[in-house]
């Protein structure tokens, strides 16, 4: 057998298990689990209220962004976001009744940007002679109790996983390549002599 296409075909012997034994990296990034209130929730009332995201791992807390907006479009956010582990909170002031918007675009402990949004209702203001029998109260503690129905919006990337198939797929080309050339070498020295 020719030298080169010995030397060859012993390189592809190794490195196609090889190749084949490397791990793939996971394809799970980190996502939103639950939101303060829920998305499509329907909240009492309050003159300062607040927002907030949980995700499955923590976030980095140099890169979260949350924005309130009001049902005219206007944001109505009052404070900075405020982060604590897998958390993101901020804190705004609904200024009339109907459908607001919450916003968040977070780095997860994956580096990956995560962004997304939800929506809820305000109710109207409690007239003045109302009686307040804790009622107000109710409707936030439901909306916290619910869940993750708020995981509405996540976005995704796969750029690492991506990338590592694609580094098979050229690998295995390159193998298959170089075996052909051996094979077609070998062939040709047999037919020579």
């Amino acid at each position: 057998m020719f030298p080169a296409a010995r030397w060859l075909s012993r390189m592809v012997a190794f490195l196609l298990p090889v190749m084949l034994l490397l791990p793939v990296p996971a394809n799970a990034h980190d996502a939103l689990i639950e939101s303060t209130p829920v998305a499509g929730a329907q909240v009492d009332w309050h003159e300062e209220a607040a927002v907030s995201f949980r995700f499955n791992n923590e976030i980095l807390e140099t890169a979260a962004f949350i924005a309130v907006l009001d049902p005219e479009g206007i944001e109505v956010s009052t404070a900075a976001a405020v982060i604590a582990g897998d958390t993101v909170s901020r804190a705004y002031m609904p200024t009339t009744a109907g459908t607001y918007t919450a916003s968040y675009r977070v780095t997860s402990s994956d580096g990956h940007p995560i962004d997304g949004s939800i929506t809820f209702v305000h109710e109207g203001r409690p007239n003045a002679d109302s009686s307040t029998s804790g009622a107000d109260d109710r409707g936030e503690e439901a909306d916290s109790a619910a869940g993750s129905d708020g995981a509405a919006g996540v976005e995704d990337g796969d750029g690492a996983s991506s990338s590592a198939v694609m580094l098979r797929v050229v690998t295995a080309l390159v193998l298959a390549v170089l075996f052909a050339w051996a094979f077609k070498a070998v062939r040709h020295r047999r037919g020579a002599s």
